[in-house]
């Protein structure tokens, strides 16, 4: 008898739930962990699937499907999920179907509503893959699946955030290296560090050097960068490989990471990578841009504005235009003229009260040109000697840089070796890490130096430079405003700081490779015997037999071609051809 009124009891729980089941109506919702659309990209559609095909099997209604790409470790930024949460307040469905609980909430507002919800009946049942949900249960079993989904996100954040700090504090930026850059892959996670793009650092380095000239506007420069090198942006999971953006040039040329800075949140740190230019430029290019990379608008541009500080208080030379009528012929003449802002120092004013006008400051523009002017004859012979000796050089150059590539191989196998004596037990834990640690620092430092030799450019650069001493004191009258800006820029690139004008002189200090030429005129005799061939002999096309009789001159080449190629950073040279 107590056997049978229990199968009775069982039957009548059974048709009871059965009979529930029918009066439910179920809302399916998958969601993906992340918005990316390179991550998890079968998540929704498995979800989807599987949750289907579960409710064809046990024969429960979906009223509706909704998908969602966003993540839950925030409330309120779900459209699709508050959507459907209305909807069941509105009593239009009262079951959920979804892979797992966590899917629906992974912070504590949103696991209230549900908890809430499922506890007064408006939701009448949550099913996931493994089990089922009710109004009738232990609240406890929901509250704590949720919280752990929720003490997941809490642990993760924690951990992420750690790590960036640990990364900034060993001086490397957290996220995407900026276009020149590239972060290394080979690294563990953590580990990554930023060095240089071999295709795109050149170039961005050029970017700058047009605007230090003074002469070039960001949207400029723009269209130098994408309509004639070609420029396109590094590729990165699906994007990029674009032409650069005109918000994109501007990002550029106002982030100090180029000079070997990065700010984290609101902090600012020296980077560990290789920077693309010093402070002082990037301060130079700051005052171009003017406030927040904007450029300045100007109406008629000055040429040499920017380019001089004053020689007694440090202050920026500013220019303005005066109009004066010529009383023998009654036309107006318009001058322009150079002064100093009158920046306070220490407390005392600035003396400099005169002002110089511009024809003042080409005249001395020229008489330093002349300090290191060479002859053409004197040019022609370097082109020739350049042209024979540049096949040499291309040849050692590229012997280094087969050099620099095995050493690399070399260091690579000695980790690999390094690993597997490791994995024998053959060498102890600490003389494992030390040495692996000094091999990789290594590997780094020879990877950050490798670049494969582009004789080309540089033949370019030094005959470019030979060029600019033979033709610029000749071409600079003459020439427009932003070329005349090019030829200073040329002469003063190594320190712009010391560029002064003081009682209406002109100081320059004039760049490395252009000081070797200093007091050498044309033509020039000294002590030390002639710097250039004889004009007589040089026209007989016989170059060779001239080292003797010329010591000097072979050492000056070479000197000014080292100073070029070894300089820190890229060297401007306005191009001046021969006409």
């Amino acid at each position: 008898m107590t056997s049978s009124s229990g199968t009775l009891r069982w039957y009548i729980i059974f048709f009871m739930h059965q009979n529930q089941e029918k009066t439910l109506a179920y809302f399916l919702y998958a969601r993906k962990s992340s918005e990316d659309k390179d991550k998890q990209v079968q998540s929704i559609e498995d979800q989807v699937d599987r949750m289907s095909q579960l409710a064809r099997e046990l024969g429960l209604p979906v009223a509706r499907v909704y998908t969602e790409e966003k993540t839950a470790k925030k409330p309120h930024v779900r459209p699709v999920f508050d959507e459907m949460m209305q909807r069941l307040q509105r009593g239009e469905a009262n079951g959920i179907l979804c892979w797992q609980a966590n899917r629906l909430a992974r912070n504590p507002i949103d696991a209230g509503t549900v908890s809430w919800l499922l506890q007064s009946g408006i939701i009448k049942s949550i099913r996931t893959f493994d089990r089922e949900y009710l109004p009738a249960d232990n609240v406890i079993v929901l509250a704590v699946e949720m919280g752990m989904a929720n003490q997941f996100i809490v642990e993760l954040r924690a951990n992420v955030k750690r790590g960036l700090e640990k990364k900034v504090a060993k001086g490397w930026r957290p996220g995407k290296a900026p276009e020149g850059y590239l972060n290394s892959k080979k690294e563990i996670k953590g580990e990554q560090y930023i060095c240089k793009d071999p295709e795109r650092f050149p170039l961005v380095r050029q970017m700058f050097d047009l605007m230090l000239t003074g002469s070039y506007t960001p949207p400029h420069i723009l269209e130098l960068a994408n309509e004639t090198w070609g420029y396109r942006t590094r590729r990165y999971k699906g994007s990029g490989d674009k032409p650069l953006s005109r918000s994109g040039i501007y990002r550029i040329l106002s982030n100090p990471f180029y000079a070997g800075l990065f700010t984290y949140k609101g902090v600012e740190y020296k980077g560990r990578h290789e920077p693309m230019l010093t402070l002082e430029e990037f301060e130079r290019v700051q005052i171009l841009l003017a406030k927040k990379g904007k450029p300045r608008i100007r109406d008629k541009a000055f040429t040499y504005a920017g380019l001089f500080h004053c020689g007694e208080c440090s202050g920026m030379i500013t220019a303005e235009r005066k109009r004066k009528r010529i009383k023998s012929t009654g036309l107006i003449k318009e001058y322009t003229y150079y002064r100093c802002t009158h920046r306070q120092k220490d407390g005392a004013a600035c003396s400099q009260r005169g002002a110089l006008t511009e024809e003042g400051i080409e005249k001395q523009i020229v008489q330093i040109l002349g300090r290191f002017t060479i002859s053409r004859s004197f040019l022609k012979w370097v082109l020739e000697v350049l042209a024979e000796s540049d096949k040499t050089q291309a040849d050692e150059s590229m012997s280094l840089y087969k050099m620099k590539c095995r050493t690399l191989e070399s260091l690579r196998q000695e980790i690999n070796e390094l690993v597997r004596l490791r994995c024998r037990n053959l060498v102890a834990e600490d003389f494992f890490v030390q040495e692996k640690n000094g091999l990789e620092r290594k590997v780094r430092q020879l990877e950050m130096d490798i670049r494969t030799p582009n004789a080309e450019e540089n033949h370019v650069l030094v005959e470019r430079a030979f060029r600019f001493a033979a033709l610029a004191q000749e071409r600079f009258p003459k020439a427009d405003v932003r070329q005349k800006r090019e030829i200073v820029r040329t002469i003063m690139q190594d320190n712009l700081s010391n560029q002064t004008i003081r009682d209406k002189k002109l100081s320059i200090h004039a760049a490395k490779w252009l000081r070797h030429l200093e007091n050498v005129a044309l033509p020039s005799k000294e002590k030390n015997g002639p710097i250039e061939p004889a004009e007589t002999r040089m026209n007989t096309g016989d170059f060779a037999p001239f080292t003797p009789t010329c010591p000097r001159k072979s050492g000056i080449v070479d000197a000014i071609r080292t100073n070029l190629l070894e300089s820190e950073h890229t060297l401007f040279v306005v191009d001046l051809d021969e006409k």
